[in-house]
């Protein structure tokens, strides 16, 4: 292969050499002797240069540097992952960056912590006593529909998440069944539950 033609520039015929082989290419189309930088004699000969010359690693015009070591935002486990230009990666895997995103401050319905204090009230002897309070009040009955059964909720009239003066009193409960507590909680999911059946 001349050095002349080693970009696959031709001479005044509209002759090229080939640049994977150095086969000399009589006769080339005007209109791709133009739009090409580099000419092949054949599909095997572009094949076997592409990846010499373009595609791999530091040749590659989209290289950002290789794999580098990242430890895992959410499990600390360290994985090796190529640069991503704006978004590079931070997880290991889906379920470490879904529970990443799910979980705590990374939820979009966070609250700063409220569901953790308002758990741990309701695992307390006094709400145990409260709602068995409840419960014996009302004689196990629903309120509003009179079933009695297993399938009973002692239900805060004033919310037990904002009113924490009124978590334990008594006169702030009445019991209600699964349907008639999601009816008064959730409307929506009583029709959706109701319109399924």
């Amino acid at each position: 292969m001349s050095s002349e033609n080693v970009t696959g520039a031709g001479n005044q015929q509209g002759r090229f050499n080939c640049e994977a082989c150095g086969k000399e290419i009589k006769n080339r189309d005007k209109s791709k002797q133009k739009r090409n930088k580099h000419h092949f004699c054949s599909k095997e000969c572009y094949r076997a240069w592409w990846p010499k010359n373009v595609m791999t690693g530091k040749k590659h015009h989209l290289w950002l540097g290789g794999p580098k070591p990242i430890a895992c935002k959410q499990c600390g486990t360290e994985f090796l992952a190529a640069p991503q230009g704006k978004r590079p990666r931070k997880f290991c895997s889906q379920s470490c960056a879904a529970t990443h995103r799910m979980t705590g401050s990374g939820n979009p319905l966070w609250k700063g912590g409220v569901t953790e204090e308002n758990d741990k009230a309701r695992k307390t002897p006094e709400y145990k006593e409260w709602r068995t309070a409840v419960y014996e009040r009302d004689r196990w009955t629903c309120q509003l529909c009179e079933y009695k059964g297993d399938d009973i909720i002692a239900h805060h009239i004033k919310k037990f998440s904002e009113y924490k003066e009124l978590r334990y009193d008594v006169d702030n409960g009445i019991t209600l069944c699964r349907s008639c507590h999601i009816a008064i909680e959730n409307p929506q999911r009583l029709h959706a539950k109701h319109s399924t059946e």
